[in-house]
């Protein structure tokens, strides 16, 4: 699956929790597309259940709030709903206040595990 992120950002930093934690820091007042190439969720309570988590961080001093349009695909590169707290979706938009961060927690509500 891949997650595409179209950002009209003001100094943003993203971050992808899962075990390793990825980065990329982007210079204020720029636009940029960002992707992370792996997400995991759903699964049965039984066996396995996962979440992905985004943490999506302003780090603008000028108080300008960043948009951030987030895609999720799958690996075909079609359109992948997950639910991250507002119903399934494949676009989700998000406005992370100046020096404020979002974060973004999958609800694993597939009953099978989705990944890329």
């Amino acid at each position: 699956m891949k997650t595409q992120f179209r950002i009209g950002i003001i100094g943003l930093a993203l971050f992808a929790a899962g075990g390793a934690a990825l980065a990329q820091f982007e210079p204020e007042g720029s636009s940029a597309i960002v992707y992370f190439p792996h997400l995991v969720d759903g699964g049965s309570a039984a066996r396995e259940q996962w979440r992905t988590t985004i943490r999506l961080t302003n780090t603008n001093h000028l108080n300008r709030s960043a948009s951030v349009e987030l895609y999720v695909l799958d690996d075909e590169g079609r359109e992948l709903s997950l639910d991250f707290g507002n119903g399934p979706s494949a676009r989700h938009r998000v406005v992370v206040p100046a020096n404020g961060m979002q974060v973004l927690t999958s609800r694993g509500a597939s009953s099978e595990v989705r990944s890329g």
